[in-house]
């Protein structure tokens, strides 16, 4: 049986494209990304988005393969066949040769759109496209020629021959070795394909002296370049950093060197030792995982990441499986499966061990930051110190003004334990201020905060402070019929801690139990309290009573937004504090009127994880107390 067509660059590309949209690696690698960016980007209709990007994903590498198949061609593929089948094998005959298998060499059949595919192995094929075939039932007739054929019963004498229709076959020979070398552009496309985990597709071929050298130029140029974008703003070349990254490629070099003895070919290969040829691949390989994991940090450096810890692992840990996958598909083009496992396990090793030696990185910031700008003072801890702060506690507990017997009172707790941003000072300096102008809890103000600056005017914001506060506020105070605020801002974790810092101090983490606790302690009835953090929605069910309104910046699953380093204040605090509670008295109005102004702010900021959904819990017994202030605080004032 025999079919005669031309080779054109369209039917390969469709077959390849085919090929890899079968893929089951690629496949779960594109649904995996597609539903994390939908995840962390989308607001709304998170699966649309995600079908969005998986489209988009596919477009992308269907124009790359396109690119790269086009900037392969080989003139020994692109020209007339001839496909015959006989009994003990098949043939493959062009203008430049004749390729001739035995049956026994053919792994599978595979029909991909109409064409139709004899593999060699998992990656080299003879392929006869659709056009070749008149009819279905011609193509029909071919596969069960192939599959009689390779069963061993006799080949039908009565061939179809397909009529020279211009149509084309596509061969990935398995046989001898490609007539013409590969240039440096299919080297690196070679290489990059390997970084999408495709398989190369190089036989035998090596590199020449100038290619490796070209390629290893390439890819240091690239990765300088993709670690530029890691630093906003300007920024020096570590050279001795750069050359420290070299190590794992001759680690990994010489761990593949003592791998590969004893699997090299009796007849030696021509040109370069097989490694040239891997570390050829390698380099351009890492590319996109390096170009991803500096797209992440310049993301991170710019505040375009929410604070998440888990989100920081969750990336790394990705980066790594990514790259230990790319170095496994590169080791299998010389080394067997199971020794392709341990060269990948010498790069998980490797890797870690740089994450430990060597945490700096190629660029560096030349810009002082606004911290060493402003000359922030650092805490010193002297026994001086320690006496100021027992002086202030005493001052600030005594200078606590009395309850006023018939008026029901607003006292206020202020806390910011995180001395790393200066957001939180500001804006707990900003909530004092209002609730001492707008609630008349001047006087009446517990400020505890963390930061250098403030180590001799404020108490420190620590666990045990916040008990005592408490109950300092608790001996002034009508416990029945006064009111306390309680206003906490810093960062917040998924496990509904309050992170602390102040060091060298050591300050445990806040816990909602710890101040239900000690409001429970102290007899405090009437509760007001506010939470502007990360996750503070955990905070919610901890401390609602009937007697309670809880108000949070966020629900227990998303991030809050706006306590970065160049934030004047944290969305939540501006947009209920500083801007509602100066026009209205009610804290059940202020939130509902901030709510969607917070969310339309994080939309134009770009907030990665989708609406922060600030949460409040208002008890029915707190509602009239309330409202009873506000009509105090609203009414004219008497001359």
């Amino acid at each position: 049986m025999q079919l005669a067509y031309e080779l054109k660059w369209l039917d390969y590309l469709k077959f390849t494209l085919a090929h890899q949209f079968c893929s089951v690696v690629a496949q779960c690698f594109f649904i995996g990304i597609s539903g994390w960016l939908a995840w962390q980007a989308a607001d709304a209709a998170p699966v649309l988005a995600a079908v969005g990007i998986y489209i988009g994903l596919w477009a992308v590498q269907a124009a790359f393969t396109g690119l790269y198949l086009w900037a392969g061609k080989n003139p020994s593929l692109l020209t007339h066949h001839r496909f015959e089948i006989g009994e003990a094998g098949f043939a493959d005959e062009t203008a430049t040769g004749r390729h001739e298998h035995l049956w026994a060499a053919v792994t599978r059949v595979a029909v991909r759109l109409g064409t139709v595919a004899l593999y060699i192995d998992a990656h080299h094929a003879y392929i006869v496209p659709a056009r070749a075939f008149e009819t279905p039932a011609q193509r029909a007739q071919f596969l069960g020629a192939v599959a009689a054929a390779r069963s061993g019963t006799p080949v039908p004498v009565a061939a179809p021959q397909a009529a020279h229709t211009g149509a084309s076959a596509v061969q990935t020979t398995a046989g001898p070795a490609p007539t013409e070398p590969l240039s440096l552009l299919e080297w690196l496309a070679t290489g990059l394909s390997a970084g999408f985990l495709v398989r190369p597709r190089v036989g035998r071929q090596t590199p020449s002296a100038w290619q490796f050298l070209a390629v290893l130029a390439v890819f240091s140029v690239a990765q300088i370049a993709a670690g530029r974008m890691e630093v906003n703003g300007p920024a020096g070349f570590n050279f001795r950093v750069w050359i420290t990254d070299w190590w794992m490629s001759a680690a990994l070099a010489l761990a593949a060197w003592v791998l590969l003895t004893g699997t090299r070919p009796q007849q030696p290969e021509a040109g370069p030792h097989p490694i040239v040829r891997w570390l050829t691949l390698w380099l351009p390989a890492m590319f996109p995982v390096t170009l991803a994991g500096s797209l992440i940090a310049a993301l991170n450096v710019r505040d375009n990441l929410p604070p998440d810890p888990w989100l920081a692992w969750g990336i790394y840990v990705g980066l790594v499986v990514w790259l230990l996958a790319v170095c496994f598909v590169t080791a299998r083009s010389f080394l067997p499966a199971p020794r392709a496992v341990v060269l990948t396990l010498v790069l998980l090793c490797a890797n870690l061990l740089s994450s430990w030696l060597f945490a700096q990185r190629l660029w560096y910031s030349t810009e002082p930051s606004a911290e060493s700008a402003e000359e922030q003072p650092r805490l010193k801890l002297s026994q001086e110190v320690f006496e100021q702060q027992q002086a202030l506690w005493t001052r600030s507990t005594a200078g606590l003004a009395p309850q006023r017997p018939g008026i029901a009172d607003v006292y206020a707790i202020v806390f910011a334990p995180y001395a790393g941003e200066e957001v939180f000072l500001r804006e707990s300096t900003m909530v004092a201020q209002v609730l001492g102008e707008r609630f008349d809890a001047a006087g009446r103000t517990l400020h505890l905060v963390n930061h250098a600056a403030t180590a001799g005017t404020h108490p420190w914001a620590t666990p045990e402070n916040l008990k005592r506060a408490v109950q300092a506020v608790a001996a002034r105070m009508d416990r029945e019929n006064d009111l306390l605020v309680v206003y906490l801002t810093s960062h917040g974790a998924q496990d509904f801690k309050l992170a602390t810092s102040h060091w060298p101090l050591e300050v445990a983490p806040v816990e909602p139990a710890l101040l239900r606790a000690a409001l429970d302690e102290a007899g405090i009835r009437h509760r007001v309290i506010a939470v502007s953090a990360c996750y503070a929605g955990g905070w919610i069910a901890p401390l609602a009573s009937d007697t309670t309104l809880v108000m949070t910046a966020s629900d227990a699953t998303h991030t809050s937004y706006g306590c970065g380093r160049k934030s004047e204040l944290t969305f939540f605090g501006r947009a209920v504090f500083d801007e509602q509670l100066r026009k209205t008295r009610s804290f059940e109005q202020a939130f509902a009127a901030a709510v969607p102004i917070i969310d339309q702010r994080e939309k134009e900021g770009g907030k990665p994880d989708g609406f922060s959904n600030p949460q409040i819990s208002v008890g029915e017994q707190i509602r009239p107390v309330l409202r009873e202030l506000e009509q105090r605080l609203d009414a004219p004032s008497k001359p």
